[in-house]
């Protein structure tokens, strides 16, 4: 009988931190990706404590990015996709900050045009 790995559910800017301190981590250890398990996904995640995992102390903590895919996967190293399952990021990143300069604003180009607007005669002699 097949034992189902949990799947998880991660928040945007939510910080997770894994005990891998288990000395069976240090032949299989807790990776992500983002893909089918080809490239790793190491972005918001740091190893500390023992600074390596199957150590006693060692911690794996996980900020998910406010840009994360929606779509992740936990998975063993060694035994690839087979030993984890899928980590849900809901809802979207956030879009950039709108860049706003104070002076080149919507109400400052509307100003602009109100004003050479009502001053159109002085130019006609050009």
């Amino acid at each position: 009988m097949a034992i189902k790995n949990k799947r998880l559910k991660l928040l945007r800017g939510s910080t997770y931190t894994f005990d891998v301190s288990d000395s069976a981590l240090s032949n299989y250890p807790l990776k992500f990706t983002s893909d089918s398990g080809t490239t790793e996904y190491t972005a918001g995640i740091t190893l500390s404590g023992a600074n390596a995992q199957g150590l006693a102390g060692a911690t794996l903590t996980f900020t998910v990015p406010t840009n994360a895919p929606n779509n992740l996967n936990y998975y063993n190293d060694s035994a690839g996709l087979k030993m984890g399952n899928h980590i849900f990021v809901p809802g979207s990143a956030p879009p950039p900050p709108a860049y706003e300069d104070s002076a080149m604003s919507q109400s400052f180009f509307l100003d602009a045009i109100k004003a050479y607007g009502s001053d159109t005669n002085s130019y006609d002699k050009y």
